[in-house]
């Protein structure tokens, strides 16, 4: 019997993986699951830039596409005066414009009394869409030169030349954004129906005959259109 205890004890004592007295092994933990990666949270798109300021002429006011307005302007056509008028120009490319003489109508110079008409229209082509143009002028000018008769009652003297005349003109209208231009024109009108006529007493002695003796020397195939400043506002 004590044999039988000895060899069983023995037994227990060599059993691998276990220690005498030892607790039974624990089982194996499991390996914690992995987290997800994080998700990035969504980028608001950016938001669109603005477009690009128009920097080029400006081609337009209250009206799409048009730019219309008042304008004065000193010509030096024949006669020179001071003229008011009216100007268009439409998407930048295409122009027009009517103006009237105003200042002077009528004026005395030395023993003449003169008194004047003249009105001129235009139509302009902008090829570069900017203050440059190309285009015609159509116009008229009429001016009456008369001397009183050096004798009560006698009869005047009386100078009138006139004429119609069409030609073309070269310029530059300078618009500004808060609605100013400026302009300077060229041109040269050739005449279309080019009169003078000359009426006075017998034996007059007067300077008229020498002025249309000029003037159908110098007038009668055209006139140099010059407009020295205009100045306008468009809307």
């Amino acid at each position: 019997m004590r044999i039988l205890v000895a060899s069983l004890a023995l037994l227990v004592a060599v059993v691998p993986g276990r220690a005498p007295g030892a607790a039974p092994d624990d089982p194996p933990s499991t390996p914690a699951a992995a987290e997800p990666p994080a998700t990035p949270a969504p980028v608001a798109p950016a938001p669109a830039a603005p477009p690009a300021a128009d920097t080029g002429p400006r081609t337009e006011g209250v009206i799409p596409g048009v730019l219309f307005g008042p304008k004065v302007s000193t010509t030096m056509v024949f006669p020179p005066n001071v003229m008011v008028g009216f100007e268009l120009k439409v998407i930048g490319y295409v122009g027009a414009s009517f103006e009237y003489g105003v200042y002077p109508r009528s004026l005395t110079v030395d023993k003449y009394e003169l008194q004047m008409t003249t009105w001129s229209a235009g139509l302009r082509a902008y090829p570069f869409r900017g203050a440059f143009f190309v285009g015609l002028v159509l116009g008229n000018y009429d001016l009456t030169a008369t001397q009183q008769a050096s004798t009560p009652g006698g009869q005047p003297s009386t100078l009138n030349v006139s004429s119609l005349y069409l030609g073309p003109q070269i310029g530059w209208k300078w618009a500004f954004d808060f609605g100013l231009f400026l302009g300077l024109n060229l041109g040269y009108g050739f005449s279309l129906d080019y009169q003078s006529t000359l009426v006075q007493p017998p034996l007059a002695n007067n300077d008229l005959t020498t002025a249309k003796e000029n003037a159908d020397k110098y007038l009668k195939t055209g006139v140099p259109i010059f407009t020295l400043l205009e100045l306008g506002w468009l809307f």
